[in-house]
């Protein structure tokens, strides 16, 4: 007998054998994923077909789909099931820049539309309608959705709506009314979903793109300092505070009195509420990068070289600083470098003062010659129990 025939038999019958079991464990899989009464159930099914939505991606989409048409299928009324068509086709047809398009967002509202007219209280329809929405630019029928889901105790998201459709309104009419509103409704949503941590990275990074797109910092500024009054033992005070600092800094709006002042807060923050609201390296650092793209050298220097001394792990700042060190004749980078290296001593850092010092004493002795001792003691001290 042929014995690469008896080896391609058995190959075959092994693969026969794989696929029996695989058809086998999928089948038992499904069909304990969900009972027969469940498979009868609308509202069941059209649970499931969030669960899939929520995982995201094209199989879990077709999946979210099948459990949706099944619903309305058993259930031509069934609100729910016309929502996640709705929002599928808008998701499945994103932009490459994450935006939805146009066409597929007027096609959902006539399904939003739909469940609205079966469930007028349906939460889900009316929030995704309000997505919609904005897609299409329609910002006052927007804030008018927004509005009916605060009615029925909605507490965070219409803030986050009604920013956005404020926002939009600012864009194209740039009326001053509009920018104070989406600010407003920007700020209430950073404090509403400090609570919920689900919301919190949303709106943090709605906040970011409100104050960038209206750049109306100074009375955003004032309004934080006085809910600080307000709430001086809240952590978030302070944190939505910080936050606004930086992100002034990167657009490139600096004040003299920023540091001194952003220190003060940070102290004060932390004695009140025992949080580590930021740090002064924080702000050392996005300083730094705006004199940097300025070119202004000196001052990307002193910035840069704060930095560096409040965290040595921000290692990609030693290679500017080098490179701005080419830029002087003078002294003031041996100045920089005993002044990371102090602040490394000052607060018991006794290896990255190590590490730092064999550095600079390598290429200057000199220079370093004083701080030797201290670096020596530093290292001597005995690790407290």
């Amino acid at each position: 007998m042929n014995t690469l025939f008896v080896s391609e038999k058995k190959k075959h019958i092994f693969l026969f054998f794989f696929i029996f079991l695989n058809i086998f464990f999928i089948g038992v899989h499904s069909s304990h994923a969900l009972s027969e009464s469940d498979l009868q159930n609308p509202t069941i099914l059209t649970n499931e077909g969030w669960k899939y939505f929520n995982k995201g991606g094209s199989q879990n989409y077709d999946m979210a789909e099948e459990y949706f048409q099944k619903a309305l299928r058993l259930n031509k009324y069934h609100a729910d099931a016309y929502v996640g068509i709705g929002r599928l086709n808008m998701e499945r047809n994103r932009r490459p820049n994450d935006d939805y398009t146009e066409i597929e967002c007027k096609k959902a509202l006539v399904l939003f539309d739909k469940a609205i007219s079966l469930d007028n209280k349906s939460i889900r329809a009316h929030s995704n309608k309000c997505l919609a929405l904005l897609c299409i630019d329609d910002f006052d029928a927007a804030l008018q959705e927004a509005d009916l889901l605060e009615s029925q105790n909605i507490t965070c998201s219409p803030h986050y709506f009604r920013a956005k459709a404020y926002k939009g309104k600012y864009l194209s009419k740039k009326r001053l009314s509009d920018k104070k509103m989406a600010i407003v409704e920007s700020t209430d949503y950073l404090e509403c979903s400090q609570s919920d941590p689900n919301q919190s990275a949303t709106a943090v990074n709605l906040f970011r793109d409100i104050m960038r797109t209206t750049k109306d910092f100074d009375s955003t500024e004032k309004y934080f300092k006085r809910n600080i009054e307000l709430k001086p033992h809240s952590m978030w005070s302070y944190y939505n505070y910080h936050l606004l600092i930086l992100l002034r800094t990167d657009a490139g709006y600096l004040k003299d009195t920023d540091v001194s002042e952003f220190e003060r807060i940070i102290k004060e923050g932390k004695s009140k509420t025992g949080f580590n609201i930021g740090a002064m390296w924080e702000l050392h650092s996005h300083r730094g990068e705006v004199f940097f793209n300025r070119k202004e050298y000196d001052k990307a220097l002193v910035e840069d070289t704060e930095c560096l001394a409040g965290n040595p792990n921000h290692q990609h700042l030693r290679k500017r600083i080098s490179f701005l060190c080419s830029q002087f004749s003078d002294n003031r980078c041996i100045k920089s470098w005993r002044r990371i290296i102090q602040a490394y001593l000052d607060r018991g850092d006794c290896s990255n003062a190590a590490k730092e010092f064999k550095i600079q004493y390598e290429n200057d002795p000199t220079s370093f010659e004083k701080l030797k001792k201290s670096v020596s003691r530093c290292k001597e001290k005995k690790p407290e129990l």
